[in-house]
């Protein structure tokens, strides 16, 4: 029931995850919201709930978003990682890379790329100058 929750994606340790994921494969779904509601009633009684506060203004760089898609499916990645980041107070500019020019890759502070690949790996026509660029000796270290 628990197979997608790591810690990379919750606020558990690797024992406590063992221990979650353990005692919840024996509930059937009715046992296991039935728990669900006995710890949100608990939680909602207790100085354990805390309001979730809006994420704060960042004070950080913005991060931009470069895509390169072939069919479309980095291009749909990419705008979820920025949804997704924007909602946490990350500031974000998305952009095709095939809009972009390559020399300003010098200009950016924090960069994430998401590319998807096509035939044998090949990046996509649209990505295609930067990876010229990036290959060059142009290309900033």
């Amino acid at each position: 029931m628990l197979n997608t929750l790591h810690i990379n994606n919750s606020p558990f340790s690797e024992p406590q995850l063992d221990l979650l994921k353990q005692g919840f494969d024996t509930l059937d779904a009715t046992q296991a919201q039935w728990l669900s509601g006995y710890l949100a009633g608990l939680l909602a009684a207790s100085d354990q709930a805390q309001p979730i506060a809006a994420p704060a203004a960042s004070t950080q760089a913005e991060l931009t978003i470069l895509y390169g898609s072939e069919t479309g499916n980095g291009e749909a990645l990419a705008n979820a990682l920025s949804v997704q980041l924007q909602s946490e107070g990350v500031g974000t500019k998305l952009a095709s890379m095939e809009s972009f020019r390559p020399a300003g890759l010098k200009k950016l502070k924090h960069a994430v790329f998401v590319i998807s690949t096509h035939g044998e790996g090949d990046p996509p026509d649209e990505a295609l100058d930067i990876f010229e660029f990036l290959d060059s000796k142009r290309a900033p270290q």
